[in-house]
Order: C-alpha cells, then structure tokens, then sequence
C-alpha cells in the first residue's frame, strides 16, 4: 500500500517541471525533513517526508499551494493556500489524512530578515487509516545569506496526530535549524 502511494506522489510531482525549483533540509536532535518543490503555473508543487530517528516514525507527504507575492516599500510577502496529502507509519498507528492548509512569509522593508509561519490541519473528514485528526504547524525566523537564493532558518514546528479511542502522538514539537536553496 505503501508503495502505491508513494508512486502517486511521485508521479504527482513530476508531472509539472522537469528542473527543481526549491531543496529544503532542516533538522533537529530526533527529525530530519527533506523537501523539493517546482513551479507549476501560478502555484507550487511538492515532495517531502520526515523521519524520527528514537521513535522510527516517518511521514510522506505531496501538496499544492497555489502561490501570491506582494512587493511594497513596506516589505515583500508571500502567501500560499492549498494542501498536502500526509501518509505514514506513527507508532502502531497509520496515518493517511489529506491536510488543507497555507503558508506565509514576510520580509520587513525588504530585509534580509523574515518570519514565516505555516499551517495544514485535515479533520476527521479528510483523515483515514487509523488517523481522526492531523496537524502540522511551524514558524520560522529566516535569513537570506545569498538573497534570494539561499536562506538558513530558524523554526519550530509540531506535528501531531489524534487516532482511534483518542489516542494521541505527536511525531515532532522541537526547535530545528534549516536549510533552503532556489535554483
């Protein structure tokens, strides 16, 4: 089962652009996440997944976000509405939830400086398996280093999801350090 739907997000995400477009690592004590994502029209598509190194839990993930950019003498923003499909192994538990969700960014007076924050919650509706709920929420202070091409960053993100008898595992809730290049 595991393997059909990891051959659906990948065929998912390939079927926009041949060249990638954005690699993001970041990693904390326990978790490591990977992701890449590639322009597709006016939105972004995406390929990602994170592991757990004490617990061995492991999600994968694909989503859309259609994408909005602003630039004023007040800063430059960017907001992306969309969702991601969310499949994996948590403890005894399989998670297969798809998340609706968005992600923001702001940089001040068009600073090298900037917070961002994201969002993607699916209810009972939208999780399956034996998840009833997921959701996965973070916030970053970023740094672009070669703007706007290269940004470390600073986040903090929880991850949790609420099963059947309302049995609940959070697969991450720590600080983690990152990594974004644009090419």
């Amino acid at each position: 089962m595991w393997r059909r739907t990891l051959a659906v997000f990948l065929a998912f995400t390939g079927a926009g652009t041949a060249a990638a477009d954005t690699l993001d690592l970041n990693v904390n004590n326990n978790v490591v996440e990977g992701r890449y994502s590639a322009p597709v029209g006016t939105g972004q598509m995406g390929l990602g997944g994170l592991h757990h190194d004490v617990t061995k839990d492991w999600l994968i993930y694909a989503g859309f976000l259609g994408r909005g950019e602003a630039k004023t003498s007040a800063g430059r923003s960017e907001i992306g509405l969309g969702g991601r499909a969310y499949g994996g192994p948590v403890g005894p538990y399989d998670i297969l939830s798809l998340a609706l969700g968005a992600d923001f960014s702001l940089y001040p007076s068009n600073q090298s400086v900037g917070v961002g924050a994201y969002l993607y919650y699916a209810p009972n509706v939208l999780s399956g398996r034996d998840a009833k709920r997921f959701l996965d929420a973070g916030v970053r202070v970023e740094f672009e280093v070669i703007k706007p091409t290269g940004v470390l960053y600073l986040g903090y993100r929880e991850i949790r999801a609420t099963f059947e008898g309302g049995n609940k595992v959070k697969v991450d809730d720590r600080v983690h350090l990152g990594l974004r290049i644009s090419f």
